[in-house]
């Protein structure tokens, strides 16, 4: 989860009345848990499980291990309220399914998602490019409309950024993740609700396809997608206005 403003922006919208204890998998969602500490108070535990770490005789190990011989505390042992079960992205939602697994046979309910979701390979298996399975939006309490490109996108973006900044640009705009007319966050969305809707998923509970996730997911993708349209996106690029403005400043 390396794009903090995306993590702030998910996290900030991610507010109960009630205090929360917060459950993470892996090292790509380490950061989701301390997110949440700063902005809500939510306790916090890491737990030793990915379906991507690359040692498969040690991830198997670690998947049949109880639950607290991998989490980082014992914190969540304590929570009345249902924990939160958070992974930084979703494409077959297997390893989210294990760890929720692990959580309600110790005897705690959940609520759980992820921030970004693989909509683009979720298309890939409807027209039938890919046979892997899939997440299920149906089953899901916290869906976002956030596109998750994929490893093999990402990597293909850092080694452009190795060469240049305008060859990362450039990459990202030929593989369809980044526009100039709209902002990354926007473009992400986008991407998410074109793929969604391809696959007949009602993301925001139109009533207009036929995949209807859960009540709380709908709500959860309207508040996201209300809070990207409000963004001043000069938070996030600075205009050669500021640049102008700033540099005026500095010879004053």
């Amino acid at each position: 989860m390396d794009n903090k403003a995306l993590l702030y922006i998910y996290a900030n919208a991610l507010k109960f009345s009630k205090k929360r204890n917060v459950i993470t998998p892996g090292l790509g969602s380490i950061y989701i848990g301390p997110f949440l500490k700063s902005l809500h108070g939510y306790d916090y535990t890491n737990v030793l499980l990915s379906l991507y770490v690359v040692d498969n005789i040690r991830n198997t190990e670690v998947r049949e291990r109880e639950l607290g011989e991998i989490t980082s505390n014992d914190l969540y042992l304590q929570a009345d309220e249902p924990i939160l079960v958070l992974d930084d992205n979703m494409g077959t939602g297997k390893t989210l399914s294990i760890l929720s697994d692990k959580i309600r046979a110790i005897g705690k309910k959940i609520i759980q998602g992820a921030i970004q979701y693989n909509w683009h390979n979720y298309k890939r298996v409807e027209i039938g490019e890919k046979n892997i399975d899939r997440f299920d939006p149906r089953s899901i309490d916290l869906l976002t409309p956030f596109d998750y490109p994929g490893h093999k996108l990402l990597k293909g973006s850092v080694n452009a950024l190795k060469i240049s900044g305008k060859d990362y640009i450039e990459f990202m705009k030929n593989c369809g993740y980044r526009k100039d007319d709209v902002n990354d966050f926007e473009n992400m969305i986008q991407n998410g609700e074109e793929n969604a809707s391809f696959c007949d998923v009602d993301l925001y509970g139109d009533g207009l396809l036929g995949i209807t996730p859960k009540k709380t997911a709908i709500a959860f993708n309207n508040i996201l997608k209300s809070q990207i349209n409000e963004l001043d996106c000069r938070h996030f690029s600075v205009s050669n206005e500021r640049k102008t403005r700033s540099e005026d400043d500095r010879i004053s």
